[in-house]
């Protein structure tokens, strides 16, 4: 089981009813479980809500298929209503501007991150983490793209040449059959993404 350090904070990623697919149906009742056990033990708790919102880039870029307003924007009932900080934005990260400032202010030396998607939000806001001199600390395990387990794979390793492979950790948690795998052989090739469904290529 993995140990949380004292004095860290936790970001989740945009686990919200929009973003849930095939790939990712599995997280939030995963994340849930880990934060019944973890959550008091974290200086500051927050989870992200991504929302296409009219004027933004994406929008402008990827159209207005989904993620615009409730249900879709809100959180899992399984990560909803546990007192987490809920923060709401229009970008791929979060450690940006006032909760990057925020967690730097409470002297909160790392951030434990989980969520989705892998390749996009979590390995954006790993990074910014890591750059604001802020230790980052990714579960893969509590991570999940709707690409396909390919794409979460190739970004875990890009997380670990990028933030090292001491910072890319596993919850420790039981699977309990529903869960999907953690690395699958490199022959596999990711599904097909939905062509004007931003829950293909969302930031998260």
């Amino acid at each position: 089981m993995l140990v949380v350090e004292p004095g860290s904070a936790l970001v989740v990623v945009d686990v919200q009813n929009g973003f849930l697919t095939d790939e990712t149906r599995h997280l939030p009742e995963r994340i849930g479980r880990f934060l019944d056990a973890n959550q008091d033990r974290f200086a500051l708790s927050v989870a992200t809500c991504f929302v296409n919102a009219p004027g933004s880039l994406y929008r402008r870029v990827f159209g207005a298929s989904s993620m615009t307003t409730p249900p879709d924007t809100e959180l899992c009932d399984a990560i909803a209503g546990r007192g987490l900080d809920v923060r709401r934005k229009q970008t791929y990260g979060v450690l940006t501007g006032g909760l990057c400032d925020e967690i730097c202010k409470r002297g909160l030396p790392r951030v434990y991150l989980c969520g989705m998607d892998t390749d996009q939000c979590v390995l954006k806001t790993a990074l910014d983490a890591f750059d604001a001199d802020i230790q980052p600390i990714v579960i893969a395990d509590l991570c999940a793209s709707a690409a396909g387990a390919a794409a979460h794979e190739a970004a875990l390793e890009l997380l670990r040449r990028t933030i090292g492979p001491e910072n890319v950790v596993h919850s420790g948690l039981a699977r309990e059959g529903h869960g999907k795998p953690t690395r699958i052989p490199r022959k596999s090739q990711p599904e097909t993404a939905l062509q004007g469904d931003v829950r293909s290529r969302h930031p998260g």
